[in-house]
Order: C-alpha cells, then sequence, then structure tokens
C-alpha cells in the first residue's frame, strides 16, 4: 500500500518580531515601522493604488518623494517583514 501521506513545503522562517527602542515615539500606539509596514502592505492593492490615482496623490511631488523615502523597504533585513 503506498504512502499517501502529505508533505508540507518548507516554510521560510519567520522574521524576529519589532523590538522598538525604548525611546521610540508612537503614533496613535503604533510605531514609524508599523505604519510604514501597513503602508508598503496596502501599496500591493490594485484597488487601493486606483484610489490613490482618482485623488491625484501619484501625480503629488510630496507623496513621490515619501515613496522615495520607502525604498528602504527593499533591502533585505526589511523585506523579509513583508507578506503578500
Amino acid at each position: 500500500m503506498a504512502d499517501t501521506t502529505m508533505t508540507e513545503a518548507p516554510k521560510s522562517p519567520s522574521p524576529p518580531p519589532y523590538a522598538p527602542p525604548p525611546n521610540e515615539p508612537l503614533y496613535g500606539g503604533y510605531t514609524r515601522f508599523e505604519l510604514e509596514l501597513e503602508f508598503i502592505t496596502l501599496l500591493s492593492s490594485p484597488l487601493y493604488l486606483n484610489h490613490l490615482a482618482s485623488l491625484k496623490l501619484l501625480q503629488s511631488p510630496a507623496f513621490i518623494a515619501y515613496l522615495s523615502y520607502l525604498q528602504y523597504w527593499t533591502r533585505p533585513e526589511y523585506i523579509t517583514y513583508l507578506r503578500f
């Protein structure tokens, strides 16, 4: 009789939980890291991008500068926190 047990694909290790420095300010109870992580995740949604475009934010120099600032999320030490 053949073995019919399913094997799971190896999972990538979870990144360590983010531990903010003790003196990091909170914004509405969240750290800047948490807020930026949530925003980066939202940018993966075509509906959200369409909403931003309808508000003409994608043409705003200040918003484009903020998106440029967020490029640090492409570094390996930060990209491990992104899950899609």
